[in-house]
This record gives structure tokens, C-alpha cells and sequence, in this order.
């Protein structure tokens, strides 16, 4: 009687302590998911490196062919000897803690070599993009460890880092996350206007993002070579834009001309009276076209603009126009030859709030011949 009296004390206990662990346990795991849970909400993307998608990054034109850029000598365009991609080097520079900016031209695909070398993170990597709303930084909280207790590497990205320049509550975060866990930030950049602003912002003035823009942090992403872009033109079914050997970026291949648009249009709202003079001399450029007149000089613009009934532009409006198109990506001229740099289909793409109508066109075509026979440039 009494052992089987002390059996049943013994089974008692052994399921009082089981139910304990399984209490202790699932109490545990349901803190662990709610501090998570409401750690997310902080970030607009808070997840492990092996659970990030396309979605995620708000791809548009997504295509899953993707081609990594193999690093060689500007000078040497024959990449069939290197093997190192810019890819490989963001992915060293993360895993050993080190920040990197990737800096390219619009549409050059700098998010997207972001989201290919997070796909190549192990998984205690947690890819944190904040959102454009400042918060308490007193309840931010960042899990210290994973479920399988490896402590978590945290990567902020800063995607178009310029939108971040004024947001200084970003430092408050990168110190919090600093606090018990190893952080890397990955930032993209574009080149021209935006670059000089970012040097410009309060936020590269803070401890841990003033290096960001030095030379050691930077990648740049190079242009496409022609057999690059007929490799993603076959692989997405599209023929390869006869331009692209001029702009040499995959969006231009899968997303076209929207972007440019965007930013021409944009001139007059972001450089005010100068982006009024650039657009001006955009419109002088698309008339020199039409006229069949491809060597883009100074003289010829400063003719083409009062030739559309507007009002002269100087060779300095027109140099300081030439260089805001240039910092913009939008277009460029080659100095020795003057060639339009994106060739003459960018100028039909993109002026295409010129010429107004037939009539007007035919009207600035004479009044152009008219005042280039004056300049002894017919």
C-alpha cells in the first residue's frame, strides 16, 4: 500500500513539474513573441534575411532573373576573368559588421542588389527598414537573441538615404540596437543632386552614419554591359531599347522611361527658376532634333530658345542647366562630340510637352534655320 501510495506521489510530481516546464515554456515563447511583435511595429520591414520577398521591397517592374555585377577595371570591359561581383563585397562588408552605401544612377538597381545580397544572409540577420514616422525611442526593445538563442545581427537599411537626412531619431535607434547586438547599416544613394544634399543633411553628422558617404563605405554599381542587358531583355521577353547602350541600366529595360519622366518633370518643383531653364533647354534640344540636328553645342541651344518664342538663355544658364540634367541622370551631352549621351529617343520620351502642336513646330523650325543661318551655322 504504501508504494503504491509513493508511485502515485512520484507520478504527481513528475507531471506537476512537466506542466510547469510546459507553462514556463509556452509563457516564455508567448513574451518573447509579443516583445517581437511589438518591436516589428516599429520598422515598416522587420524580418530573418531567409524569410524577406519581393513584396517586401515594393519592386516595380520585378523580374527574378537577376544578374550579379562582376567587378573590373572601368578600362577593361572583357569580365570573363573576374570573379568577385560588387554583390560578394556588400556581403563581406555585412558580415564582418562594416556599413556600406550603395551608390548608383536612378534605376541603376540599387534596391534590388540590396534585396538579392540580404537573400544570402544567414538567418540571425534581421533586415530592419524604419518607417517615416519618429518614435518613442524608450519602448524600443530589440530581441537580444533568435528562438535558437544565436544572437541577432541586425541590418537597418536606409533605403534612399536622403529621405532619412533630417530624421535624426534614426542615430536614437542605431544606439539602441547597438546596445547588446551587433548592427550593420546598408543605405542606397544616388548619385548627382541627391548625393550632394545627403553630404548637405543633418543626419550624416551624427555618430555612426558620418561615414557613410566616405570612400571605404561606398559601392558603386556600374553600368550594364550590352551583353548584360540582351541576357535580362531575353530572359524578361522584351527587345533590348536601342538607348541602352547609353544608359546601361536594367530598369530601362523592364520598367522603360517612367522614372526618367518623373524627374524631368520634377525639375521646375526642385530647382525652381534653374529647373524652368533646364526643362527650356530640354524642349531647345528636342527642336535641334527635330530639325535633324544632332552636335548639341551651347551656340545652337541659345538659338533654339528664343527660336520657340521664349526668353534667351545665357551660356551660363545653359552650362548651369546642362549640369542639373547631368547631377539628375535625366540627360548629358558628350564634351568632344556634343551627341545627346541617352541618344535622340530619350528627347522624343521625355519632351513630351513639346512641341506644342504642328503649327508651332513648323513656325520654331523656321524661326531656328532663320537664326542659325544668322550664325553662320546652317
Amino acid at each position: 500500500m504504501s508504494l503504491d501510495l509513493a508511485s502515485i506521489l512520484a507520478d504527481i510530481f513528475a507531471q506537476i513539474i512537466v506542466i510547469t516546464i510546459i507553462t514556463l515554456t509556452s509563457a516564455s515563447s508567448y513574451l518573447f513573441y509579443i516583445k517581437r511583435e511589438k518591436f516589428g511595429k516599429v520598422f515598416s520591414l522587420a524580418k530573418s534575411a531567409s524569410k524577406i520577398s519581393p513584396e517586401d521591397f515594393l519592386f516595380t517592374g520585378y523580374c527574378k532573373f537577376y544578374i550579379k555585377r562582376k567587378v573590373f577595371n572601368s578600362e577593361d570591359k572583357d569580365t570573363t576573368n573576374q570573379n568577385t561581383t560588387v554583390e560578394d563585397i556588400i556581403i563581406e562588408k555585412l558580415r564582418t559588421n562594416n556599413d556600406v552605401t550603395i551608390l548608383a544612377k536612378p534605376d541603376a538597381g540599387k534596391t534590388r542588389c540590396a534585396y538579392e545580397v540580404f537573400n544570402k544572409l544567414p538567418r540571425h540577420s534581421i533586415i530592419l527598414k524604419p518607417t517615416s514616422e519618429s518614435i518613442s525611442i524608450e519602448e524600443l526593445n530589440p530581441p537580444v537573441r533568435t528562438w535558437y538563442l544565436k544572437k541577432k545581427h541586425y541590418i537597418l537599411f536606409l533605403d534612399d538615404v536622403q529621405d532619412y537626412a533630417e530624421k535624426i531619431w534614426i542615430a536614437d535607434i542605431l544606439l539602441r540596437l547597438k546596445k547588446k547586438n551587433p548592427v550593420s547599416i546598408l543605405s542606397t544613394l544616388r548619385t548627382g543632386d541627391e548625393f550632394l544634399k545627403a553630404k548637405e543633411s543633418t543626419i550624416f553628422k551624427k555618430d555612426g552614419f558620418e561615414h557613410l558617404l566616405h570612400s571605404d563605405s561606398i559601392v558603386k554599381l556600374r553600368n550594364l554591359t550590352l551583353e548584360e542587358g540582351e541576357k535580362i531583355a531575353k530572359k524578361i521577353d522584351k527587345m533590348l531599347p536601342p538607348e541602352f547602350e547609353n544608359v546601361g541600366t536594367p530598369g530601362i529595360i523592364t520598367i522603360g522611361w517612367e522614372d526618367y519622366k518623373k524627374r524631368y518633370f520634377a525639375l521646375e518643383d526642385k530647382f525652381k527658376d534653374d529647373g524652368s531653364k533646364a526643362k527650356l533647354a530640354m524642349k531647345a534640344a528636342r527642336l535641334l532634333h527635330i530639325a535633324g540636328i544632332s552636335g548639341i553645342t551651347h551656340k545652337r541651344l541659345i538659338a533654339a530658345v528664343p527660336a520657340m518664342e521664349e526668353p534667351e538663355l545665357t551660356q551660363n544658364e545653359i552650362e548651369k542647366a546642362e549640369n542639373i540634367l547631368k547631377d539628375q541622370d535625366i540627360i548629358g551631352w558628350d564634351i568632344k562630340s556634343r551627341q545627346i549621351l541617352s541618344g535622340g529617343k530619350i528627347l522624343e520620351n521625355l519632351v513630351t510637352d513639346y512641341p506644342l502642336n504642328d503649327d508651332s513646330k513648323l513656325r520654331h523650325l523656321k524661326n531656328l534655320m532663320e537664326k542659325l543661318e544668322k550664325n553662320e551655322d546652317s
